[in-house]
């Protein structure tokens, strides 16, 4: 598989067993991945583990999406989740939590992934701007919106708005704060 076949087959597909029945060959050519493989999120915001929530917020991206580094980005979101894993902050919370993963995901992509995937300098920086604000709060007051508009041209803020709600998606819903994040 090279890069061109991965980003074919995650804009394609329509099932998650399309995409996971390639893992391995995914693997051969992004090794990164393999942390990402049966990992527990142990995140009730995340009812999948963390290979197959990535994989379901790249086939939540829309199919007529232009720019492929949106499909890429879908899938190596979260790739530095486990090696920023971190214990509940309060007395009694289990669940595990994820701070700064934006920013190790960011680096991962940059540092590791880039240099595997012969991308123009143009989709590689499109790809490390979508990773590292995937999970950044935009809100229309014009300091949030300043702050991307002055980085980026305006299709691409609205795709990362685009990957933010097919990150979205793949959560669990009833939960209020993803609520209160993408509906209103």
């Amino acid at each position: 598989m090279n890069t061109k076949e991965l980003i074919q087959l995650l804009r394609t597909s329509n099932e998650f067993a399309e995409v996971n029945n390639r893992r391995e060959e995914i693997a051969a050519l992004l090794p990164q991945v393999v942390s990402m493989f049966d990992y527990d999120q142990n995140n009730s915001y995340h009812p999948y583990d963390l290979w197959e929530h990535c994989v379901r917020t790249a086939l939540e991206i829309p199919k007529d999406t232009a720019d492929d580094m949106l499909f890429l980005a879908a899938l190596l979101h979260d790739i530095g989740k486990p090696e920023s894993r971190c214990a509940g902050r309060k007395e009694g919370d289990t669940e595990s939590h994820y701070y700064g993963h934006p920013d190790v995901s960011k680096r991962i992509v940059e540092e590791q992934v880039i240099p595997l995937l012969n991308l123009t300098p143009e989709d590689a920086e499109r790809l490390v701007y979508y990773v590292q604000f995937h999970d950044d709060h935009v809100g229309f007051k014009p300091h949030h919106l300043r702050k991307h508009y002055d980085r980026v041209p305006l299709p691409v803020f609205q795709n990362l708005m685009l990957l933010q709600m097919a990150d979205a998606i793949t959560h669990t819903w009833e939960k209020p704060l993803i609520q209160e994040r993408y509906v209103t």
